[in-house]
């Protein structure tokens, strides 16, 4: 019985002890609200030409032996928010024939005038802009070659495509 005394006596002093050392460890506290908090997506906007996504160039005359001839340029401009890396394909290229003949350059950069050719035209940053320069070439070849492409045309597309850098 002695024993169950000292323990319920040792509990309770243990009990106060608690309560009064959580008392006598009081601090004090604030709180503040950051509000209106938010997230907005970028922009990635391309801009081709003299302010339209539209763009051709034509060029009548060629000839074999015309090496790296200007054919036209093209001004490009992301207008968007976030940084971009540029591109240009060709797509839907007709008389593929006589397209086999020419070759495309643009900065630099010679193709084949084939679908799926493609330029990479590097980095454009937010409010960056180039000026592409487009330059073609029909070599010299063979007049057995050549000869039966006098009068012909092809046209084609250009595809330009601004993909977000990563």
């Amino acid at each position: 019985m002695v024993n169950k005394k000292v323990l319920m006596s040792v509990l309770i002093l243990g009990l106060a002890a608690t309560v009064a050392g959580g008392e006598t460890w009081a601090y004090f506290t604030d709180t503040a609200t950051s509000q209106d908090n938010q997230f907005t997506a970028g922009t990635l906007k391309l801009k081709v030409g003299n302010g339209t996504d539209d763009f051709n160039f034509t060029v009548n005359n060629i000839k074999p032996g015309d090496l790296n001839q200007f054919a036209g340029d093209i001004y490009v401009e992301n207008v968007g928010s976030i940084n971009g890396t540029l591109t240009a394909t060709l797509t839907n290229v007709s008389n593929s024939g006589f397209a086999n003949l020419l070759n495309i350059t643009v900065n630099g950069n010679k193709q084949g005038l084939v679908d799926g050719s493609t330029w990479d035209l590097g980095s454009l940053p937010s409010s960056g802009s180039k000026d592409l320069e487009f330059f073609y070439s029909w070599d010299d070849n063979d007049p057995n070659i050549d000869n039966p492409y006098q009068g012909a045309s092809v046209a084609f597309d250009v595809k330009f495509n601004l993909k977000q850098q990563v």
